[in-house]
């Protein structure tokens, strides 16, 4: 007897995105999202890590039509408003702990800027929290990233640094964080550092 073939799934924060289904689910609960909506979100969380284009975009929600890039625009803002969610209740969250935040570092790329203001009402845009420029084989590549961590934040303050899955793995080792969750680090200098913990979004409401 064969095995029935299960439908791909994507998991980031509390939200899990069943394409086939045509289902978001947040915290296990359903999501109210627009068909153009939806196929946006299908066609970002496929290419996670990439730049993609207005064109790209374009052609993935709107094939074969010729539409203004408005309507992207506010698909866009529907996404926006229901994945910014989690950001701002991080953010609340590290407030409530009395966390000192100082600088905000973060990658240029993507929604890390977005995600790092919502949480945290600054950003700086760095490329060394992304990675690069460099070819994709050079060892050196994320040695910004590297110094970054292992720098030492003001007295008094925490660093925060927005970047992505795959530069943080590839300095850190596995796991992979997962979408939201954040990592404590400590600086070991000279470039080294050590991760003394993992925070996920359901692991907030227990911290008092």
């Amino acid at each position: 007897m064969t095995e029935p073939t299960r439908s791909p799934s994507y998991r980031f924060g509390t939200f899990e995105l069943q394409p086939n289904e045509r289902r978001l689910l947040a915290g296990g609960e359903p999501v109210v999202l627009g068909p153009r909506a939806f196929d946006l979100l299908i066609a970002l969380v496929e290419r996670p890590g990439q730049l993609v284009t207005k064109e790209e975009l374009l052609d993935c929600v709107w094939p074969k039509l010729v539409v203004e890039e408005n309507n992207l625009q506010v698909q866009v803002s529907a996404l926006r408003k229901i994945l910014g969610q989690e950001a701002r209740a991080v953010g609340e969250h590290i407030k409530r702990l009395k966390i000192p935040v100082g600088r905000v570092l973060a990658s240029p790329y993507c929604r890390t800027m977005e995600t790092a203001r919502l949480a945290f009402g600054k950003a700086q845009p760095m490329q060394e929290a992304r990675g690069g420029p460099a070819r994709t084989d050079d060892p050196k590549r994320y040695d910004g990233l590297r110094k970054l961590l292992a720098s030492q934040p003001s007295p008094g303050t925490n660093t925060v640094i927005s970047s992505h899955g795959n530069p943080f793995h590839a300095v850190a080792g596995p796991p992979y964080l997962a979408e939201g969750e954040i990592a404590v680090v400590r600086s070991q200098g000279d470039s080294a550092f050590a991760v003394v913990g993992r925070i996920r979004l359901q692991d907030w409401e227990l911290l008092q």
